[in-house]
């Protein structure tokens, strides 16, 4: 019987290990996604300052 537990125990760490470097990788690409998404935002919020910017410059201003 404690044989097999420490087998079972073995296998279970492996396992375990062998999830935890194939999650490392997903975790890395996840947080370059997160800064990617982050600076598209900021270009975006920049686009949309500037465009405002240059619509309130061609409106006429009134007297």
């Amino acid at each position: 019987m404690r044989c097999a537990a420490k087998a079972a125990e073995k296998t279970d760490a492996r396992v375990n290990a062998a999830a935890l470097d194939d999650a490392q990788p997903l975790a890395a690409e996840d947080a370059s996604y997160a800064a990617t998404a982050t600076l598209l935002q900021h270009r975006l919020l920049q686009m949309h300052v500037v465009s405002h910017c240059m619509l309130m410059m061609m409106v006429p201003k009134s007297s």
